[in-house]
């Protein structure tokens, strides 16, 4: 009699069905969880900076200009300018302070006063490197927590789990890919600006 031996999902070995059906649900719970935590992640770090980049809600202040300067990357590649200069908030009740305007929109004189939104404990303004860079982080952030997501809910649903190759090749793409996206959401700000100005664009 000839022996034939199936390839099975689990590597060969004869797993319980409510053993199998165990691991589907906790490889979904475990998804729903990576995902709901990324969100959260998502929610507490880099959207507050995007949504004040973007112009999203009142104005927070006012910012008074000292001075700005040119920032560079690691790679010594120009990435924008940064600006110090003092912050008087919308509220009366809050007290001045000495703020940084993130990713300005440009090389602020000093002693101009830019409007800002605050997040983090820094000022924004609607900029095409500010845009550029927390979209990139965003889409990031976004990008590396939806691939393995993705590869326990495939898991789940076909019962397999030799596949992982597939989803690990994601993370291959996702650094490039989220370069790519931020350098073109930069581009095209910097285009809109141009074209409609600053208060057309928010």
């Amino acid at each position: 009699m000839r022996c034939v031996h199936r390839a099975t999902p689990w590597g060969g070995w004869s797993v319980p069905g409510r053993v199998r059906q165990l691991v589907r649900v906790a490889a979904g719970v475990g998804a729903a969880a990576g995902l709901a935590a990324a969100g959260w992640l998502v929610c507490l770090f880099p959207g507050p900076h995007l949504l004040a980049v973007l112009g999203v809600g009142p104005v927070d202040g006012v910012m008074k200009i000292t001075e700005c300067y040119e920032v560079t990357g690691g790679d010594g590649e120009q990435r924008g300018f940064d600006c110090t200069g003092v912050f008087t908030p919308r509220s009366a009740v809050q007290p001045r302070r000495e703020i940084t305007l993130d990713s300005a929109a440009g090389k602020h004189r000093a002693g101009s006063i830019v409007e800002v939104r605050t997040a983090g404990g820094d000022a924004h303004e609607l900029s095409a490197d500010g845009l550029r860079l927390w979209v990139t982080f965003t889409a990031g952030m976004v990008g590396v927590s939806v691939a393995p997501a993705f590869w326990l809910l495939a898991g789940a649903r076909h019962d397999k789990w030799d596949h992982s190759g597939h989803y690990l090749s994601v993370f291959v793409v996702v650094a490039p890919g989220v370069y790519l996206f931020g350098l073109v959401v930069g581009v095209a700000a910097e285009i809109l600006i141009a074209l409609f100005g600053r208060d057309g664009f928010g």
